[in-house]
């Protein structure tokens, strides 16, 4: 079952062409929704797309200021693990992505943290050393 299913989504994802493409993400589909921060300018933090089609699912695309060249580049691409129906509510603060959606087992919040520079890493990596002090003592 496993393996059929994995031959299954390598057609639908064009893997095997060298190129992946997610079946919710199409480039034809239009934007159900833009989530831009209201308190951080849009240059600094960015802005999320959602993609969402009733029976596929939804696609979340991060686009970040690119410096050098003044103007806006896809950054990533999330497949959301939810089910189709209904459409997930998605919030973005600048900082994280907010997900309030449902699954096959019931309701659930999803929450990205969105890392866009070499301070945002180190703040991770401090935290986590803080948070293995806090256990151990």
């Amino acid at each position: 079952h496993d393996l059929a299913y994995n031959e299954e989504f390598i057609q639908q994802s064009n893997i095997s062409q060298g190129s992946l493409s997610l079946p919710q993400c199409k480039p034809s589909r239009g934007f159900s929704s833009i989530e831009i921060p209201r308190h951080i300018p849009i240059e600094k933090s960015g802005f999320v797309t959602v993609q969402h089609h009733h029976n596929e699912g939804t696609t979340l695309s991060l686009w970040q200021m690119h410096k050098k060249e003044n103007r806006f580049q896809l950054t990533s691409l999330i497949n959301l693990p939810l089910a189709p129906q209904p459409k997930p509510q998605v919030s973005y603060d600048g900082k994280r992505i907010i997900v309030f959606g449902q699954d096959h087992v019931g309701l659930i919040i999803l929450v990205y943290k969105v890392t866009s520079s070499w301070e945002d890493f180190d703040n991770t990596s401090e935290e986590l050393e803080d948070r293995k002090k806090s256990i151990t003592e």
